[in-house]
């Protein structure tokens, strides 16, 4: 059996109510990519590039915004990260990020590593 989809998922820490949360792709040694961003309030914004299958919903009440992979390919194996800031005027700065994968198959192995999330195929 193959696996066809993968969600990795992002917990973050946050006393804002309205929260900017964004994904990102890092594949070798390329800087990281723009995925898409979610917002508390208002739906935020996806690439081009991912917009058929990569998707996530911010749940402010779990404070959580997991990333869906689906239709797996090879060149899916990457970093992924996740990043939160706030919507405090003047602040810029990451406040909490903290990636796993919820879902563990034979056919891919996801090590996590701080603040970064490996997604590596079989």
């Amino acid at each position: 059996m193959l696996l066809k989809e993968v969600t990795l998922s992002c917990q973050y820490n946050s006393s804002q109510t309205n929260s900017y949360l964004y994904w990102y792709k890092q594949d070798g040694s390329n800087r990281p990519r723009f995925i898409l961003s979610r917002f508390s309030f208002g739906s935020g914004k996806t690439d081009n590039e991912f917009k058929q299958r990569f998707s996530s919903r911010l749940d402010s009440t779990l404070r959580s915004a997991p990333l869906k992979i689906q239709k797996l390919q090879l060149s899916d194996s990457a970093v992924y990260y996740c990043a939160l800031q706030s919507t405090v005027t003047g602040n810029t700065t990451t406040l909490h990020i903290n990636l796993c994968s919820t879902n563990t198959k034979q056919y891919y192995t996801v090590a996590t590593r701080g603040r970064q999330t490996l997604l590596n195929f079989k």
